[in-house]
C-alpha cells in the first residue's frame, strides 16, 4: 500500500509542476490556462480527499509523558531565568560594569587630544621602549572591560542554574577586572 501511495503522490506532484509550468509561460493561450487551472483544482481535491488509514492505534503513553515533561522543563527554565534577573549581585555587576566602561570611554574622549603621541600602555614590560605605545592603544582598556563583561555575562546565563557559586565568583572576578582597568586608565590619563 505504501508503494502505491508514494507512486500516486509522485505522479500528482509531477502533474502539479506541469500545470504550474504552463501558468508561468509568458504567452499562454486562454484554453491552456483554463486547462491548467482545472488540473490544479482536481489534483488539490484528490489530495484533500486522501486520508491516512485509521488502524485504531493510539498514541503511545511515552509520547504524552515526554510532551508534558518538555512543557514542564520550559516553564522551569523560565522561572530559573527570572531568578537570575532577580539576583542583586547580577544587577550590581551589570550596572557597575556598564557605568565603569562608560566612564573609561568618556575619560578617553575628553583627554585624547591632550595625550602625548606615545604613552605608557604596556606596564608589564621591563624596558621603557617596550612599555611605550601609540596613544591609539589606550582604547585597549575599555575593549578588555567590554569583553570581560560580555563573556562573563554569557557564562552567567549559561551556568547560573547549575553552578551558582561558580557564577558568583565569575561575576566578582569580572567586576574586579573592570575596576582594575578603570584604575589603570585613570593613572595613565592623569
Amino acid at each position: 500500500i505504501g508503494a502505491f501511495v508514494g507512486i500516486y503522490f509522485r505522479k500528482a506532484k509531477k502533474k502539479i509542476n506541469d500545470a504550474l509550468k504552463i501558468l508561468d509561460k509568458p504567452n499562454v493561450k486562454q484554453h491552456e490556462l483554463i486547462e491548467a487551472k482545472t488540473k490544479l483544482k482536481s489534483l488539490e481535491e484528490n489530495e484533500e480527499s486522501f486520508q491516512q488509514l485509521d488502524l485504531g492505534i493510539n498514541e503511545p503513553r511515552k509520547n504524552k509523558y515526554y510532551k508534558i515533561k518538555g512543557k514542564i522543563d520550559k516553564k522551569r527554565i523560565q522561572i530559573e531565568n527570572r531568578k537570575l534577573f532577580n539576583d542583586p549581585l547580577v544587577w550590581a555587576f551589570i550596572t557597575i560594569g556598564i557605568i565603569l566602561i562608560l566612564q573609561q570611554i568618556r575619560s578617553i574622549l575628553i583627554s585624547y587630544d591632550t595625550l602625548p603621541t606615545y604613552i605608557e600602555v604596556f606596564r608589564y614590560k621591563l624596558t621603557i621602549d617596550e612599555q611605550l605605545a601609540h596613544k591609539q592603544f589606550i582604547n585597549i582598556y575599555p575593549t578588555i572591560s567590554i569583553l570581560s563583561l560580555v563573556i562573563s555575562f554569557i557564562f552567567v546565563i549559561l551556568f547560573y542554574n547549575k553552578e551558582r557559586n561558580f557564577t558568583k565568583m565569575l561575576i566578582i572576578s569580572s567586576l574586579l577586572c573592570i575596576i582594575a582597568q578603570s584604575i589603570i586608565l585613570v593613572e595613565i590619563l592623569h
